[in-house]
C-alpha cells in the first residue's frame, strides 16, 4: 500500500473544502429566494395583526364616549407597540381628510408623505401599497378606524 504524498492530501482537501463551499453557496441561493418570497407577505400579516389590534382598541375608545379628536395618549401607545415590534418602521394616525395626527417612528410630515394619494377612509376597508421616501421603500398597511 502506497502512503499518500502531502500533496496529494492537500489536493483531496481542497478539493472537498470547494465541494463543501459550492454546496453552501447554492443552499444560501435556494434559502435567500425562499425568504425573500415568504417573507413580505408573513410581514404584511403581522402589520395587519397589529394594526387590526390598534383599530380595535380605538374604537373601543370612540364607542366608549371618547371623540376621535379628543384621544389622548396616542404617542405613547404608538411607541409602546414600536417597542414590542420592531420590525414596524412608523405608526401613524390620520384624520377623515389625511391629515397625520400622531405619527411615532417618522417624523409627521414624512408620514403624510408616505400616506399621501391614499384615502384608506374612502373606500372603509384595510389597503396595503408600497410608497417610497428619501430612497427607502416601505410597506403601508392602512386600516380605517
Amino acid at each position: 500500500m502506497k502512503i499518500p504524498t502531502a500533496n496529494s492530501v492537500r489536493a483531496i482537501f481542497a478539493y472537498v473544502l470547494a465541494l463543501l463551499l459550492l454546496s453552501q453557496l447554492a443552499f444560501s441561493l435556494f434559502a435567500w429566494r425562499l425568504f425573500d418570497q415568504e417573507l413580505p407577505p408573513e410581514m404584511a400579516r403581522k402589520a395587519a395583526t397589529i394594526g387590526q389590534s390598534i383599530q380595535g382598541k380605538l374604537i373601543a375608545a370612540v364607542n366608549a364616549g371618547v371623540p376621535f379628536d379628543k384621544l389622548v395618549g396616542i404617542d405613547d401607545f404608538f411607541s409602546d407597540t414600536i417597542k414590542s415590534n420592531r420590525d414596524l418602521a412608523f405608526l401613524a394616525l390620520t384624520s377623515s381628510d389625511g391629515t397625520v395626527r400622531n405619527a411615532v417612528g417618522i417624523d409627521v410630515r414624512a408620514a403624510g408623505d408616505i400616506m399621501s394619494g391614499h384615502d384608506v377612509a374612502a373606500n372603509g376597508r384595510m389597503e396595503r401599497f408600497t410608497s417610497r421616501l428619501a430612497g427607502i421603500d416601505y410597506a403601508v398597511t392602512s386600516l380605517p378606524i
